[in-house]
């Protein structure tokens, strides 16, 4: 499956589950931390794609390369605010956001073709696990 490709309505209705319940786990874990507007930040993400109303093509979950932006966006920013190494979490953001991925989406192959795109946008080396 092609990353750059505008997705069917029903599979960036699915990326967008994704990406709510994504954050909304961040938001779960931080509740006792001084960082506001999670919430909004999460509305204002979803807003842009445009739920099943439209798509802004690059921007929101129309296309895999556009979901893996958007988590790329947020975990740099939870990553920044955190004082962390761009980098450091990756592991956990990728196990966290696989575990998701297989709970929400029933389709095997697009489920996948999310996973082998993360793994190219991250530069992923299964051999020995690592990172670009």
């Amino acid at each position: 499956m092609n990353n750059y490709v505008m997705l069917e309505m029903s599979k960036k209705l699915l990326l967008e589950s994704v990406y709510e319940m994504y954050v909304d786990n961040e938001i779960d874990c931080l509740k006792n931390e001084e960082l506001f507007g999670l919430d909004k930040w999460k509305e204002f993400r979803l807003s842009v794609s445009g739920g099943d109303r439209s798509s802004m093509g690059r921007i929101g979950m129309g296309s895999i390369k556009g979901f893996l932006y958007e988590i790329e966006l947020f975990d740099d920013m939870m990553m920044d605010w955190g004082g962390m190494y761009r980098g450091d979490m990756r592991w956990e953001c990728r196990d966290g956001l696989f575990s998701i991925l297989d709970e929400i989406i029933e389709d095997v192959e697009f489920r996948d073709s999310v996973k082998d795109g993360y793994n190219k946008w991250f530069e992923f080396n299964d051999e020995d696990r690592s990172f670009r």
